[in-house]
This record gives structure tokens, C-alpha cells and sequence, in this order.
């Protein structure tokens, strides 16, 4: 069954409401950039001898995240929403969980999304 152009989903979560999610696949030492409107993010995988964490920077116009030592099988990530902008006079904030699937290759799964907070 062909969906009508004119049908529109939404989807909330504990009053926010999901603008867009995604999946990500890849090997190696790669960024991950998701634009939404003119706001720019880049998450970027890191290694070093500390435990896992993320570090937020602003450099000019894009917000970079350094997610370091992520390489759980099982996965880790940050899954309550994390203010980190506004968008149309709302809060814009994101969620991520990221799994390792193979440590020697850095393969991996990374998991987004970015919700807009309940309008008031």
C-alpha cells in the first residue's frame, strides 16, 4: 500500500518531538555531519587512555562532538536529550548510542537523533 504524499507522522518522546534520526555504518576514523537548517554537527570518533565521554566544541558556524573510546560491542552513547541549540524558538537537543562492531577495523554502528522541545 502506497502511501499519500499529504500523510504526516510524528513522533514524541517524553514531550519532545523527534525532528530526525538516523543510522550511520562505517570503518575507520570517519566524521558523522547531520545539518538541520543552517546549524551545522559533526561528531567525530576519538581514542585516547581515559574512558568513554563526549566533548563538545564551537568552531565558527559547527558544533563538533568528540565521542572518545567508544568500543563497547554492546554499545554506549548518551540517551538523555542534551540541549544544544535553539531552532525556531524551540530547544533543539540529541540524543546518540554507538556499537563497535569490530575493534581492529573501527567498524561501526552510530545511532542519532535530534528532538525540538514541546512548543510553549
Amino acid at each position: 500500500m502506497a502511501l499519500s504524499s499529504s500523510v504526516q507522522i510524528s513522533t514524541k518522546v517524553a514531550g519532545r518531538e523527534l525532528l530526525t534520526s538516523g543510522v550511520v555504518h562505517f570503518e575507520g576514523e570517519h566524521q558523522v555531519a547531520v545539518t538541520i537548517d543552517d546549524l551545522k554537527f559533526v561528531f567525530e570518533f576519538k581514542r585516547d587512555d581515559g574512558n568513554p565521554r563526549y566533548v563538545g566544541r564551537l568552531e565558527g558556524d559547527v558544533l563538533y562532538f568528540e565521542l572518545y573510546n567508544h568500543k563497547n560491542s554492546l554499545g554506549e552513547g548518551l540517551l538523555a536529550p542534551l540541549d544544544i541549540a535553539q531552532l525556531n524558538s524551540r530547544a533543539l537537543s540529541f540524543t546518540y548510542f554507538t556499537n563497535t562492531v569490530n575493534a581492529e577495523m573501527n567498524s561501526r554502528r552510530f545511532e542519532y537523533a535530534f528532538y525540538l522541545d514541546e512548543v510553549k
